[in-house]
């Protein structure tokens, strides 16, 4: 799924120039003692969801409360719902996104 690249390359977003070269493969083994690796986006979040069990994911609800409890963390909806979780993952909201 993923693949080592031996360089980053940053590129210009207008130009599409090349603005720097990183080295990775071999240097990033040497160095960080790990392989550097990337994975499309897309796959990664299908191996994410394929890897939880069906139910934990939640869509639409409007969180209004998150409580960490150090063992748990306590999730308060505006629905008046709430669960517990071992970890959660989520997007901050933002006033221009939501009508």
């Amino acid at each position: 799924m993923g693949s080592h690249p031996d360089f980053w390359f940053s590129r210009d977003g207008e130009t599409g120039d090349y603005l720097s070269r990183i080295p990775l493969g071999e240097f990033a083994k040497k160095e960080y003692g790990a392989s550097y690796i990337t994975v499309h986006r897309g796959d990664m979040h299908a191996l994410q969801i394929d890897s939880i069990k069906p139910g934990t994911v939640h869509f639409g609800k409007r969180l209004q409360n998150l409580v960490d409890r150090g063992d748990d963390v306590l999730l308060e909806f505006a629905d008046g719902t709430s669960v517990t979780a071992d970890i959660v993952i989520g997007d901050r909201w933002h006033p221009l996104q939501d009508p």
